[in-house]
């Protein structure tokens, strides 16, 4: 089965996600503002959602409509089988976004007609209710609006990528792991790459300039390589290196 898919993120780093996209298997694909077009067989769908480290949330993307009226997305949406997608006892969140500041039709409208004609859907072609609390809801559509035309789409991912299951705990810093991952995507060393790899078996900790030069002048007496020059003493590093302690300087603690 050949899945439709959007992956969001910001608008500056499209290409950079277009690449992860590509080295994890993804086909057709194409930028666009703030999000990346792309298709993936069944492996590549689920893969996704657990390896593309630069994305917010993923989508799949049910069908695409005019809408110019609010009747003309009433009567497209409702020929829609969601019931093939999801059951009717599944809350169900729905939301609307446009690319223009003052769309044609107003979102909150188009999101009500998206309800309705769901509703209409379960009923003509499954013989269901569909459950229409979105409290704790275990399916979201997200509707796209743009220029007359309407992208419905299913959120698989359901909550932002940077609160996937698997991760622990969120730092307290304010940076989510997704903006993270693409800072060090797009850093360099010269001509090489930063690693992005998030193992810490390959993170050795940093040694304070305090054991450095310590170490080193205790061992031999001679000058520290720390030093800015060979010839100064080394007394005059290990005092260098306690006025650093008394000014508060520590080993780094951690890969970040």
């Amino acid at each position: 089965m050949r899945y439709n898919l959007i992956a969001t993120c910001p608008d500056e780093v499209t290409s950079l996600l277009a690449k992860e996209i590509s080295a994890i298997g993804g086909m057709d694909i194409r930028t666009g503002y703030r999000l990346v077009h792309f298709t993936a067989d069944e492996k590549t769908f689920y893969k996704s959602h657990l390896h593309l480290r630069q994305a917010s949330r993923i989508y799949r993307v049910i069908k695409e409509m005019p809408a110019s009226s609010p009747k003309i997305i009433f009567d497209k949406v409702k020929r829609i089988k969601f019931g093939d997608m999801f059951s009717a006892k599944h809350p169900v969140k729905i939301s609307v976004g446009a690319r223009e500041k003052e769309p044609k039709i107003a979102t909150h409208l188009v999101g009500s007609k998206i309800r309705e004609a769901m509703d209409d859907s379960f009923r003509h072609f499954h013989s269901a209710q569909l459950n229409h609390s979105a409290k704790d809801a275990k399916v979201s559509l997200r509707g796209f609006l743009h220029s007359n035309r309407l992208m419905l789409s299913l959120d698989t991912s359901l909550n932002s990528l940077h609160k996937r299951g698997y991760r622990v705990e969120g730092h307290p810093a304010p940076l989510k792991e997704t903006l993270a991952a693409l800072c060090v995507s797009s850093a360099s060393c010269g001509s090489r790459p930063v690693s992005t790899t998030s193992s810490h078996d390959e993170w050795q900790p940093a040694t304070t300039i305090d054991s450095v030069v310590v170490s080193s002048a205790s061992a031999s007496g001679s000058t520290s390589a720390c030093s800015p020059s060979s010839s100064t003493p080394a007394s005059s590093s290990i005092r260098r290196a306690n006025w650093s302690s008394e000014r508060g300087s520590t080993a780094r603690r951690g890969p970040w």
